[in-house]
């Protein structure tokens, strides 16, 4: 009887690994959507960062809502992490934040300036 092949599994160097400047620019991307979700919940937003789950017969997707008098951000967890920084800075768009301490790069994305 013939032995089945054995799958090999590829070398090291082939299998993908996160660089280091993809592993900082997430890290950053992180600590923006941190420093947003801070500023989006001190003046009255909830953000809920979260997997969505999908039923038969309707689709969640991220986006500002309201209940009740509370605006909550629901932002789908699974998202790229510039996706999330997108929303929350929907969201935060065109709203008074002078009294809450952001960075100079928070402001500029707020405003509309360059991309992290």
């Amino acid at each position: 009887m013939p032995r089945a092949k054995a799958r090999k599994r590829p070398p090291a160097s082939a299998r993908r690994r996160v660089s280091a400047k993809d592993r900082a620019k997430n890290e950053k991307l992180e600590a923006l959507i941190d420093e947003l979700s801070t500023a989006a919940e001190s003046i009255g937003i909830r953000v809920r960062r979260e997997r969505l789950l999908r039923e038969v017969g309707y689709h969640v997707r991220s986006g500002l809502c309201r209940l009740d008098d509370q605006e909550i951000l629901l932002v789908e967890s699974d998202l790229a992490a510039d996706i999330q920084v997108d929303l929350l800075l929907s969201a935060l768009h065109g709203r008074d934040l002078s009294g809450i301490p952001l960075s100079e790069e928070a402001m500029q994305l707020i405003r509309g300036g360059p991309e992290a």
